[in-house]
């Protein structure tokens, strides 16, 4: 069976009602090649917008090569949502997605290289360097989940999916793909951005955060956290943890 439309969603969002239909409606409107709801966060019971669109680019003011990834909205108060309206934007993101088939069939899948951090990045420049549109649709409704700790069952694999070594390679694959200097800011960013998160939901050291403040305690997590990761993915994921060089996702999940 044919299909016009493949709607990415991640498992761990709550879908606004009538989610789907504005996200078609926008696309058969206009022609977009993606169209993304508006993302809001919902953290300890805080609700915030996630996100709403951004740019990318792989050249700097000056025209030099490096990485350029901005959100428009990161963060942002809930009352700004009533403000927002359909708009074409240069970057989306995972968490819930509508692709046109003519997207698949001109691009092809998606960069099985590409291990974290930036899938939805290479795409929104594939889209755009083929000078097609992607829109943002704010009718569309849908909310992450945002976790403050992680349930047993999602904890090893978080750890590998997040760790240093495939972080490393998406970054390296990001900078040969698109000529990007190994050593730009905004790859380092990427990196920096990384670890945080995977820090953030897997460090136990709750004494040391309270006595030497959150500062500092990014500094340990840095310092103590990376060697106690890499040992333990390695026992749990000996296979996988050095193998950088090819899609491995399903292998990991059928084990």
């Amino acid at each position: 069976m044919q299909t016009p439309y493949v709607v990415f969603v991640d498992n761990d969002v709550k879908v606004g009602k009538y989610w789907l239909d504005p996200l078609v409606r926008c696309a058969e409107e206009t022609g977009a090649w993606l169209v993304a709801p508006l993302f809001l966060q919902l953290y300890q019971g805080d609700l915030r917008i996630h996100m709403f669109g951004g740019t990318i680019r792989v050249k700097d003011d000056e025209g030099r090569s490096a990485y350029v990834e901005k959100q428009q909205i990161d963060g942002g108060i809930l009352n700004i949502g009533s403000q927002l309206t359909r708009q074409k934007t240069d970057l989306i993101e995972f968490h819930t997605v509508l692709m046109n088939m003519d997207a698949y069939r001109k691009l092809g899948p998606l960069d099985e290289k590409l291990f974290n951090s930036a899938e939805h990045a290479d795409l929104s420049l594939s889209v755009k360097n083929a000078d097609k549109q992607i829109y943002l649709e704010p009718s569309s409704v849908v909310t992450l989940q945002i976790p403050h700790c992680l349930e047993p069952i999602d904890r090893d694999y978080f750890a590998l999916r997040w760790s240093e070594s495939w972080t490393q390679a998406t970054l390296d694959r990001l900078a040969a793909k698109y000529s990007i200097p190994p050593e730009d800011l905004g790859l380092r960013k990427v990196g920096i951005w990384a670890r945080e998160h995977r820090q953030r939901l897997l460090a136990e050291y709750p004494r040391v955060h309270r006595w030497i403040g959150t500062t500092l305690y990014k500094i340990f997590l840095r310092v103590i956290g990376r060697p106690s990761e890499k040992k333990r993915n390695l026992r749990l994921y000996p296979k996988y943890e050095n193998i950088t060089n090819r899609n491995i996702y399903s292998e990991v999940i059928s084990e």
